[in-house]
């Protein structure tokens, strides 16, 4: 403590600074107090000291100095300004005796509260830090290569199950846990850090907690964090996390990625991976000895390259379309053209690939060589066309002549025989149109029909269908009536096949309407199509049949029980032609009740001549 001297006059000393006399009270304040205390000098002066330092008496600031020191530093001392808000204050503490023998103390205050803050955040993101390492499972060790010791966190203890022991101790039992074939691995980090190849690196190895353990994967990285002053590295830090489970879901996809590989390079069908600007990626082999190529010359083609030129528009703008979302998958069978400029028939299946958020990445080709399938059906269509012709011009023959027979001897034959001759040239006809059916259907469904695709006007082609059918409706006594609310419908069809399938549609209705009742035709704008009906009252059709409806040859009674006729090929033409002019077929029935066949008929050319 300072010997008895005068009040110092502190008023503009140049230092924030007060006096307290012995008494408690403030005698004297430095001007640079004011800010801080937010009040004058004279405002100040008089107040105990209290009123600024809740906590400290005049002898509670005496009791901070050393009895061998003549001051003392105080630190995070809780203070308040003249309004009462808080403050964080550092204090140089100085006592003294005056002149009067009292004990004084000079005390010199510093706002610290910006440092206690910083210390604040400081000590949060530490303590954040240490919270998230801990969460984490973040081993962290130190090595220092002067005296090859390491300096290990809990956690790295608590992950290796290495506690106590010093140094030394604490490597040796590292050694000792890491898999033999792997020690080598991880060792590499500190050794690239120390010899200066690398200032950052890591290794994944397997280590084991204990021998009745299963091996586990880690993952360790090390840095370089501090060097003399050559540069030489003083200190490593590292870090280590368990990195098993991430290890064994590498395992599962890697092994998926290869299961995959095997599927697309081993398929016994030609497949290929596109990008979106229909470059060929990668083809498998099966692809190349189809085409004639080697899968790396494919890789350097494009769709383009082994498609016929006269295809490639439409099936390209198919692709597009496919890419954009507004279709699915894509199948048709097309001629490929191999290397050496031969053709052969494939079914091309198309789909697109796509990423997590629906974006499209590449799209995938599969070609089934279907050269064999042709060839076959080619033989069949060729012998069904002999048989047919066959059967058909002699056919035509027996007609005419059944026909001038019957015209000859009307009313001069006996009754029975005039009945056979009548029944003999029926089902020549029937006959005739089996014929006529099967060849069509031959066409249709091996896609040699010619389409003569144009925009039409509907509603006249539905009254022209409806008048060339009404000698069929009065023979089944039945009646036919158009509603169409709109008489402009237009649509792209070819007439000559939209009247076949019309033909087809109101046979079948009238076929199986109840006598008496009308079948009904209308048509109604439906999206980018116009949708026409042909709907009648009559039985319905049995529910085990709908399957079959539109399969070649179906009939829905037994043949044996058969009383309307027919050869179970309309319908079956009526899908081809539909879906090949780029429409769609289907039918809704009741039983006894209504029964509507629809089909539609496309705005859009393009739909139309795909």
């Amino acid at each position: 403590m300072i010997t008895a001297q005068e009040k110092p006059n502190c008023r503009n000393c140049g230092v924030p600074m007060l006096i307290v006399g012995g008494d408690g009270r403030i005698v004297d304040c430095c001007h640079l107090l004011e800010p801080l205390f937010d009040g004058t000098a004279d405002e100040i002066v008089g107040h105990p000291i209290t009123d600024f330092l809740p906590s400290l008496t005049l002898a509670g600031l005496v009791e901070q100095v050393n009895p061998a020191a003549e001051d003392a530093v105080m630190r995070g001392v809780h203070g308040r300004d003249l309004k009462g808000r808080d403050l964080d204050l550092s204090m140089y503490i100085c006592p003294f005796v005056d002149q009067d023998g009292s004990t004084c103390c000079s005390v010199v205050i510093r706002d610290i509260k910006n440092e206690v803050k910083t210390e604040r955040l400081l000590r949060d993101e530490l303590l954040l830090s240490d919270s998230a390492v801990r969460s984490a499972q973040i081993g962290v060790f130190e090595y220092y290569p002067e005296t090859r010791s390491v300096k290990v966190s809990r956690v790295w203890r608590e992950l290796m199950n290495i506690f106590g022991g010093d140094s030394d101790e604490v490597q040796a039992e590292w050694r000792r846990k890491v898999h033999p074939d792997d020690l080598h691995r991880a060792l590499d980090p500190v050794e690239k850090c120390l010899d200066g190849r690398a200032s950052h690196a890591h290794s994944d190895y397997r280590v084991r907690r204990s021998e009745d353990e299963a091996w586990r994967w880690v993952r360790a990285g090390v840095s370089v964090d501090e060097r003399d002053t050559d540069g030489t590295p003083i200190r490593l830090t590292g870090a280590m996390t368990d990195v098993t489970n991430m290890k064994e879901s590498e395992n599962k996809i890697r092994r998926s990625e290869e299961t995959l590989r095997l599927a697309f390079d081993s398929a016994p069908i030609g497949k290929a991976i596109n990008g979106l600007d229909l470059r060929i990626l990668r083809a498998n082999q099966a692809l190349a000895d189809l085409l004639g190529y080697t899968p790396e010359e494919l890789s350097q083609l494009s769709f383009k390259d082994i498609i016929r030129p006269e295809d490639f528009e439409k099936a390209s703008a198919r692709i597009r379309r496919m890419i954009a979302g507004e279709i699915g998958t894509y199948q048709i069978e097309k001629k490929f053209v191999r290397k050496d400029g031969s053709e052969v028939w494939g079914l091309m299946i198309a789909g697109v690939v796509r990423d997590s958020e629906g974006q499209p990445i590449e799209w995938v080709l599969q070609i089934v060589d279907v050269s064999e399938h042709h060839r076959l059906s080619d033989m069949k269509s060729e012998f069904i066309a002999t048989v047919s012709h066959e059967l058909r011009t002699p056919l035509t023959g027996i007609l005419g002549a059944m026909t001038l027979l019957n015209s000859m001897t009307a009313g001069t034959l006996p009754e029975q025989a005039a009945r056979l001759l009548y029944i003999a040239e029926e089902n020549g006809h029937k006959l005739h149109a089996l014929i006529d059916d099967i060849l069509d259907f031959e066409r249709f469904s091996n896609g040699r029909a010619a389409f003569s695709i144009s925009k039409c006007e509907i509603v006249p082609l539905l009254e022209e269908a409806v008048f060339s059918n009404e000698p069929t409706a009065k023979k089944f006594e039945v009646d036919c009536s158009i509603v169409v609310e709109d008489r402009s419908l237009q649509a792209y069809c070819d007439p000559k096949k939209f009247q076949q399938v019309m033909a087809n549609l109101l046979s079948n209705a009238a076929k199986f309407a109840t006598p008496g009742s009308t079948v009904r035709v209308n048509a109604v704008s439906s999206g980018d199509s116009v949708r026409v009906s042909v709907i009648n009252e009559g039985p319905g059709i049995p529910d085990d049949f709908h399957e079959s409806v539109f399969k070649p040859f179906a009939q829905a009674e037994m043949s044996s029980k058969r009383c309307r006729g027919g050869t179970g090929l309309g319908l079956s033409i009526c899908k081809e032609i539909v879906e090949q002019s780029g429409g769609a077929i289907g039918f809704e029935s009741e039983p006894e009740g209504q029964t509507e066949f629809w089909f539609t008929v496309p705005t859009d050319l393009a739909q139309a001549a795909e």
